[in-house]
């Protein structure tokens, strides 16, 4: 009913018609231009708080009259804090027409913009001007000013904000206010939980270099590698070149590896563990998930689980030879491990077995 609606909408009324607040009253809403256009109120008020703007010679130019928009800048730096005009250290070719044309399309944008403002009114319009001392050269509204001379003006009393109050306190009466606040901060600032990944749980405060020669092929290596086993798990070992290039390319792993990829990913399909798999009418590859354990909030990727026999089997693809680490493989054991345990949990069935699976080749 709502898109019939606005295609109605669309084929009978323009944009500009189109409520500002549909089914409500007494609204006030304060936006800018851009986000005013398209929409409608019945009063609309034009503001001045700061007296309209200086024009200011350019920095950059987009020409955006051929296919392909070009960009031009001016590299250099602000005379003070306080003034936003640059003083020039290098410019592009032909800047002065360049800057010439990005000016003319500002006024004109600026043009746009003042029309959206004055055609949001559907009753009232407003105009507000700024009275107060001010440099600037333009007023936010004066495309409107000559057609409002005989327009009502609206008196406006505003309050007089008076002298300032002020207070007089020691230092020990600041320090005994502020304590509490303090506090409170104190305790919003203390954690009320923790998110973490297996991988960082399971190795703790040990990093391990996955690069580190004669344990692996680095990270982009394993990241090719885990994306092949997905693609063969799913049928398509016929056009895992093509695709394990375009990986390779991602990960910047030269397309020289290519034979050593092809010729791992068929020694791990030979084997009983992936006939298992393949056997599987269950199975899971690059498995995402979460779990609340305690305080804490842990994510991870399971390479791959498959039920056999009923029972679930995960397995963990490494890479690297964490054989020759010890350490290494503890870690590995406890990622494992944290697994099993989630999988259980969110499953609520048994897992059997849970393992390593090292893919023993490695780009050359």
């Amino acid at each position: 009913d709502m898109a019939d609606l606005l295609e109605s909408y669309l084929e009978t009324k323009s944009k500009e018609e189109m409520g500002l607040f549909p089914g409500s009253v007494n609204a006030v809403r304060i936006m800018n231009l851009h986000k005013a256009k398209g929409l409608e109120a019945p009063v609309v008020f034009l503001a001045d708080p700061f007296g309209g703007g200086k024009e200011h010679e350019p920095d950059t130019h987009i020409c955006r009259t051929g296919d392909v928009s070009e960009g031009y800048f001016v590299i250099g730096k602000k005379k003070n804090i306080h003034n936003p005009e640059m003083e020039k250290i290098a410019v592009p070719p032909d800047w002065e027409e360049r800057a010439r044309e990005e000016t003319e399309y500002g006024r004109a944008e600026k043009q746009r913009l003042e029309y959206v403002a004055v055609t949001r009114a559907k009753n009232i319009l407003c105009v507000g001007f700024y009275t107060g001392d001010t440099k600037k050269t333009e007023r936010a509204w004066g495309i409107v000013e000559p057609y409002l001379a005989d327009a009502p003006f609206i008196e406006f009393e505003g309050k007089d904000a008076g002298k300032r109050e002020s207070y007089s306190i020691t230092k020990e009466k600041w320090e005994k206010e502020t304590r509490p606040i303090e506090n409170i901060a104190d305790r919003v600032r203390e954690m009320s939980f923790e998110c973490t990944s297996v991988t960082r749980q399971a190795k703790g405060d040990e990093a391990f270099d996955t690069g580190v020669a004669g344990l692996g092929g680095g990270k982009g290596w394993g990241n090719v590698v885990h994306r092949s086993l997905e693609a063969c798990g799913q049928g398509k070992r016929d056009k895992l070149e093509l695709m394990a290039s375009n990986w390779m390319a991602e990960e910047e792993v030269s397309t020289e590896s290519m034979g050593d990829l092809l010729a791992l990913v068929d020694s791990i399909m030979e084997s009983d563990m992936w006939k298992k798999l393949m056997a599987s009418e269950e199975k899971y590859f690059e498995m995402p998930f979460s779990a609340l354990d305690g305080n804490t909030i842990l994510t991870g990727a399971i390479d791959l689980v498959f039920k056999d026999e009923g029972e679930w089997v995960i397995v963990d693809y490494k890479t690297d030879n964490f054989e020759k680490d010890p350490a290494r493989k503890k870690a590995y054991q406890r990622q494992l491990d944290i697994y099993a345990k989630h999988w259980e949990k969110i499953t609520g069935e048994k897992v059997k077995e849970a393992r390593l699976y090292r893919t023993s080749l490695k780009p050359s």
